[in-house]
């Protein structure tokens, strides 16, 4: 009981003492509220008087301005007889007038920023204006006024409406000498003046006499809001300071509960810091003030004592001060856990070691101290900087990648390859630099890897940064617990690309033996069939006469023999077993040559553009055969733009590097003529490309082509020492290089030819309905100078009046198919509805593959195709009019053996 009792009464005693404090507390806290709502309620009168006087002022400056400065003024004009006499005007003239308008936009701007209105009138005994009328309550305030000379101002809390305002008022207009100038009688004043005072109130006033008073209006509203909210918030302050009073004595109990038991942990902590593995120091500042055994040994001392009382910074290599200094910042400012950073250290012997270090911040014996915690990576960052070495030697790409898609590291054998930079190539996904056709296999294989699953062997192609792709072999291995992904890249794109061109040279060496054997023995077979027809056709003109059956059926045996020998022509030039007729040519005069014929070849949607080089060197080779390789590409061309482009027809000299030779074998470096045929069609992929020089090898229909138009012009150029590359891509046209080896600046041969068959004329009347003007009297001139009568119309409606107002017969109808409003079709139709036994001839610049697109022909219909040569138009006229009655008035040839004829007659 002894040892209780003091306890029991030590307990009371402080129970007590804590009442007390809580006692004056709370008195004090009152006192506060109570002072502190007595002076915010002074404050927020004293802030709306404020506000008040500041209107006051710019209120009464706009009145003296207008006063002192406007009123003058105008009594100056009228002197000088400026202004009327009795002119006045209160937007002018009248101060009241202003300063009340200007307020009311004062208030607007108020009103729009959430603050309440300010009050401001003018308020006047026998105004001249009914809206300034003094009621009584301002009536006594200018009475007093009068009677009390020395008083300025007038202020009171009033209330209106249901709110309390605080009302300021002083006077306004006193009556002075001046004032008599328009106020002493009705005489003296401007006529506009005298007609606001009808009552005459505004007249005999006396020099000192207040005769209006200015009074504004403030709400307290929101000021008694802000006085509430502060005794509102003073109580709320006191209520939690209360709260905390009682809380903060039973936490207090609570420590000193718990201190016993901290200091026992305390005790454990240190035992096991003493005898943990890992290096620990601690310090105080700059002082080390305990270091565990593990630390002792790391860091080269004999004892703890050599350590204890050492600056941090003399253990701390110079290098790594800043990295120090930075991480016991970010200890102290508790940045987050402590992260490990890479500092380098000097033991005691001197040996510098390489250390990742943690920082924590600790209480050491009461005062704030840092903990560090170490660990000895020496030998690790020696092994990291082999691999390092190795890693950045190599000529090999090496890179680690991450399952996110992206690459983590790369070696500089990445830049030199393909130009990136380390931070582009970190910075984009790598799927993003596979060339699209690659990225679904590319895709695959990471998903593989992805998987766990190792890839070997595996390509594909590469973007560099100047735009170009290469081919990259790829060995990678995942490691699936570090979401990491090695690799080893090696580019092969040189080796891939000469060994496509082995492979396609011994194809092609191979595929034009063949070629070559085939046409020879073919040429024999022929040799006998072109014997064999013209002895027989040379007998039967003997036995029978010219227009019998039989010589026709001969004529057409001759024909299609010519069309083989072509095939076998184009076999043979195929295979360079053709025999050539080199002389020395210049590729600009061989274009212009051919000009309109190319343009005939191709249809009225594709514009043809030459692009010539100046001073062109001169090259050596076949002019025919140069001739038939630029025809097939144009024509390849022509098929590529179904729905209309641009064929380019470009020249240039150029020079092969030795670069150049070697990934392309056939091109040997030194000087080259380059003739380029580019379009804008629907362009090659990878796959047509590799087989695009294949004889027999085409992407068009059955039926509209050989398969041998570019395996030609391949065999030409190799025969003639030159090269051909080839660049397209799907969607986005395709471009046909020829390289020829230039030769000395020589004479150039010259090229004669031979004059056309003359096709007899007629004398039968025939109308020409085309729209284009040129192509119309072209044709009409051709059938005139041949002894027809042609009528010509540019248009349907034309045609079809010059038919009405023709005594005459009308023959033949040649006509445009398309044309603006009534198309040929709609013209040959109405025509033959109108007159009986008119034949039709349509015309086109399509061909007769492309016609379907724009009108609908029948089967057996006559048709040329433009360009068309005199000989072609007067032979398909002759053709068409000599057709035997039977045939109809569709005579004529089908439209496609119709296109057939007279290209080759052209």
């Amino acid at each position: 009981m002894l040892t209780r009792e003091p306890r029991i009464g030590g307990r009371i005693l402080e129970r007590q003492k804590r009442w007390i404090l809580a006692g004056t507390a709370l008195a004090l806290v009152i006192v506060v509220v109570a002072l502190s709502y007595r002076l915010t309620k002074s404050y927020v009168l004293a802030q709306a008087e404020r506000r008040v006087r500041d209107v006051m002022l710019e209120c009464r400056a706009l009145h003296r301005y207008v006063q002192n400065d406007m009123h003058p003024a105008l009594y100056r004009l009228k002197q000088e007889g400026r202004v009327p006499p009795d002119f006045y005007s209160p937007e002018l003239l009248s101060s009241s007038y202003i300063a009340r308008h200007l307020h009311h936009h004062y208030n607007e701007e108020r009103r729009k920023r959430g603050l309440p209105e300010i009050r401001y009138r003018l308020a006047a005994v026998n105004p001249r204006n009914p809206i300034n009328q003094a009621d009584s309550f301002e009536r006594s305030l200018i009475e007093m006024f009068n009677q009390d000379k020395d008083k300025e101002q007038h202020r009171q809390i009033v209330e209106k409406d249901g709110k309390r305002y605080l009302y300021y008022a002083t006077p306004f207009l006193r009556v002075e000498p001046r004032c008599l100038k328009c106020h002493s009688t009705p005489e003296a004043a401007p006529g506009e003046l005298r007609k606001g005072y009808e009552y005459g109130g505004g007249y005999e006033r006396k020099i000192g006499q207040v005769v209006a008073i200015e009074s504004i209006q403030s709400p307290l509203e929101a000021e008694h809001e802000a006085t509430n909210i502060a005794l509102a918030v003073c109580l709320a302050v006191g209520a939690v300071f209360m709260i905390l009073f009682f809380v903060n004595s039973r936490l207090h109990a609570l420590v000193n509960r718990h201190t016993a038991a901290l200091r026992e942990s305390e005790g454990r902590y240190r035992s096991l810091v003493e005898a943990s593995p890992i290096p620990i120091l601690i310090h105080c500042g700059e002082r080390i003030v305990f270091a565990n055994p593990e630390a002792v040994r790391v860091l080269g001392a004999e004892s703890v004592g050599d350590l204890l009382g050492k600056s941090i910074w003399e253990i701390i290599h110079p290098d790594s001060h800043e990295v120090a200094l930075e991480r016991v910042r970010s200890a102290y400012a508790g940045r987050g856990p402590a992260a490990l950073v890479e500092e380098r250290f000097i033991r005691l012997d001197g040996r510098i070691i390489d250390l990742a270090v943690a920082t924590t911040t600790a209480d050491y014996e009461g005062q704030p101290a840092s903990q560090v915690v170490f660990a000895d990576m020496t030998d690790t960052k020696r092994a990291e900087a082999e691999r390092d070495r190795l890693f950045n030697l190599s000529i090999d790409m090496l890179c680690i990648a991450g399952f996110d898609g992206f690459f983590k590291q790369v070696n500089p054998a990445w830049t030199k390859a393909l130009g990136w930079t380390e931070q582009e190539l970190l910075g984009r996904p790598w799927l993003e630099f596979v060339h699209p056709e690659d990225r679904p296999e590319t895709a695959d294989a990471g998903k593989k890897l992805v998987g766990g699953e190792a890839v070997y062997g595996f390509e594909n192609r590469y973007l560099c940064k100047d735009g170009s792709y290469r081919r990259i072999s790829w060995n990678s291995l995942p490691l699936p617990a570090e979401r990491l992904i090695f690799a080893v890249a090696r580019d092969i794109t040189e080796k891939t690309a000469l060994e496509a061109q082995l492979r396609q040279a011994q194809k092609m060496e191979a595929i034009g033996q063949l070629a070559g054997g085939v046409a020879h023995d073919f040429n024999n077979i022929l040799t006998a069939i072109f014997g064999n027809v013209e002895l027989a056709m040379a007998d039967l003109k003997t036995q029978v006469p010219p227009e019998h059956p039989l010589l026709e059926e001969m004529r057409q045996v001759e024909l299609s023999a010519r069309r083989a020998s072509d095939l076998t022509r184009q076999l043979l030039a195929f295979s360079r077993r053709q025999v050539m007729r080199p002389e020395i040519l210049n590729l600009n005069q061989t274009l212009t040559g051919i000009e309109k014929m190319l343009r005939r070849l191709i249809t009225e949607e594709i514009s043809l553009r030459t692009v010539l080089a100046e001073d062109l060197r001169p090259v050596r080779a076949d002019a025919g055969q140069i001739e038939q390789v630029i025809i097939n590409l144009v024509v390849n061309a022509r098929d590529a733009m179904s729905g209309g482009g641009t064929l380019t027809l470009e020249t240039a000299n150029v020079s092969l590097d030795d670069s150049y030779a070697k990934t392309h074998a056939e091109a040997p470096p030194g000087p080259h003529v380059m003739l380029a045929v580019s379009d804008t069609g629907c362009g090659m992929d990878t796959g047509t490309k590799e087989r695009v020089f294949e004889p027999f090898f085409t992407t068009k229909p059955a039926g509209q082509g050989t398969g041998l138009g570019l395996s030609t012009a391949y065999g030409i150029v190799k025969d003639s020492g030159g090269h051909i590359a080839l660049h397209s891509e799907p969607g986005r046209g395709t471009t046909f290089r020829i390289y020829l080896p230039a030769v000395e600046d020589l004479a150039l041969s010259k090229q004669s030819g031979g004059d056309e068959e003359e096709v007899p004329g007629g004398t039968e009347t025939i109308l020409v309905c085309e729209d284009d003007a040129v192509v119309r009297e072209l044709a009409a001139d051709i059938l005139e100078g041949a002894g027809y009568t042609v009528l010509v119309a540019e248009n349907g409606s034309r045609a079809m009046a010059l038919c009405g107002e023709y005594d005459g017969e009308i023959r033949l109808l040649v006509t445009d198919i398309i044309m603006p409003g009534m198309s040929g079709r709609e013209l040959a139709e109405s025509l033959g509805r109108r007159v009986g036994g008119v034949r039709t001839l349509f015309m086109s610049g399509y061909p007769a593959s492309a016609i379907g697109r724009h009108a609908t022909l029948d089967e057996g219909v006559a048709f040329l195709a433009k360009p068309f040569s005199r000989r072609a138009l007067l032979r398909r006229v002759r053709e068409v009019l000599d057709e035997p009655e039977n045939a109809g008035d569709r005579a004529g040839l089908g439209v496609t053996e119709a296109s057939a004829a007279s290209q080759e007659a052209t």
